[in-house]
């Protein structure tokens, strides 16, 4: 039965992408998801420093109404292909990226994980999507399953202040057992920085078992 579900959908968005051709978030030309001209003109590549000491690189601005809106596709209507673009773009960025991490050799990206319930909700974890296009753009290894998120809280969005964040992840993730990061280069992989909460527990874990170096990648920075 999920098969035959699965057969629908598939069938279903063929149809949606006939019947109502893809266009660009930022320009709306058609056959387009995010085209080269809106990417050239939107990005804005950026580095901040977190409060962890981690170094987190940020294509895009996520106040951009056009870039809010792709993001925003993305998490909350499964739009993969979406992701992929976000992903593929930062094959631009290739030499900028690799710069960031000048002491490392063969660094590994992590994603940084969701609740199953919401990976249930959504179809997908897409920050993994964006991860898998970033490692083969910089022929960088993957590890999709480093860190774990035990337990379900409530989306960050939902929470104002940084102190709030900060409590609401704290102690939900965990490393997978058969995970080491000893003496490894990692870069945590997300949607949006804001305010680095997320990012900042997920180097504490991997700093307490052994990391070398932590960096983070983002879509956007808000």
């Amino acid at each position: 039965m999920r098969m035959v579900f699965r057969l629908i959908h598939t069938a279903l968005l063929k149809a949606s992408g006939i019947l109502f051709p893809e266009r660009c978030f930022g320009c709306g030309k058609a056959d387009e998801l995010f085209c080269e001209a809106c990417e050239r003109f939107f990005a804005s590549p950026e580095r901040t420093r977190l409060s962890s000491g981690v170094i987190v690189l940020s294509l895009f601005h996520y106040s951009t109404p056009a870039v809010r809106k792709a993001i925003r596709h993305i998490k909350y209507r499964r739009a993969k292909r979406l992701a992929e673009r976000f992903g593929g773009i930062s094959a631009h960025y290739a030499r900028d990226l690799s710069s960031l991490f000048p002491e490392t050799h063969s660094p590994l990206l992590v994603p940084v994980p969701i609740s199953q319930k919401t990976k249930r909700i959504r179809g997908y974890n897409h920050a993994e999507v964006f991860m898998e296009h970033v490692a083969k753009a910089c022929n960088w290894e993957t590890d999709m399953h480093a860190i774990l998120k035990t337990t379900h809280t409530p989306s960050q969005t939902t929470l104002r202040t940084k102190m709030e964040r900060k409590k609401n992840i704290r102690g939900s993730l965990t490393l997978a057992k058969n995970f080491s990061p000893k003496e490894r280069a990692i870069i945590l992989v997300d949607d949006v920085l804001t305010s680095g909460a997320t990012l900042n527990e997920c180097a504490r874990i991997l700093r307490d078992a052994g990391a070398e170096k932590i960096f983070g990648i983002t879509i956007a920075k808000g």
